[in-house]
């Protein structure tokens, strides 16, 4: 079974009854998995976390590339392709993020996950990815029209 078969099997979950919108949970593997979409006070950021046996850091999680973390990594990307459209067109929030702790599972969140958020997206938003304190942050924003799309644009409404 190669690593796309098990991305393709995620596990059962189901939103959380005490946050009814932004926690969805599932067990994979013997392991608590929590997905949070959560809005940002400050700046209005949607931003995408996710637990495993409640802990941020993840030191629980199976740290090789082993079957329960491509389990465990497949149930929340299925929780994201499913619950992201929901969210982006319920809240419209001025950016978004999703962060991962530096290590080797940064560059599965680049290969699996930043695309299908991408596609999700649309051309119309632009990925940044910074790094800080051991972390990875893969960060969404609209991109900008340039002055000459603008006028472009207000030259085209004013001759409609």
């Amino acid at each position: 079974m190669n690593v796309y078969e098990l991305f393709d099997r995620p596990a059962e979950y189901k939103p959380n009854k005490k946050r009814k919108r932004s926690l969805f949970h599932a067990t994979v593997d013997n392991h608590w998995v929590d997905v949070f979409f959560d809005r940002s006070e400050f700046n209005g950021t949607l931003h995408i976390t996710f637990t495993v046996n409640g802990n941020y850091d993840t030191p629980t999680m199976p740290t090789s590339a082993s079957k329960s973390t491509v389990r465990i990594l497949g149930t929340v990307l299925n929780i994201v392709k499913q619950k992201l459209p929901e969210y982006m067109a319920k809240a419209r929030p001025p950016a978004l993020s999703f962060t991962a702790k530096e290590d080797n599972r940064a560059s599965l969140y680049r290969r699996y996950f930043v695309p299908v958020i991408q596609d999700i997206l649309g051309a119309n938003w632009q990925l940044e990815e910074s790094h800080n304190m051991g972390m990875t942050v893969f960060n969404w924003r609209p991109k900008k029209k340039s002055v000459a799309e603008g006028a472009a644009r207000s030259d085209a409404q004013a001759n409609y």
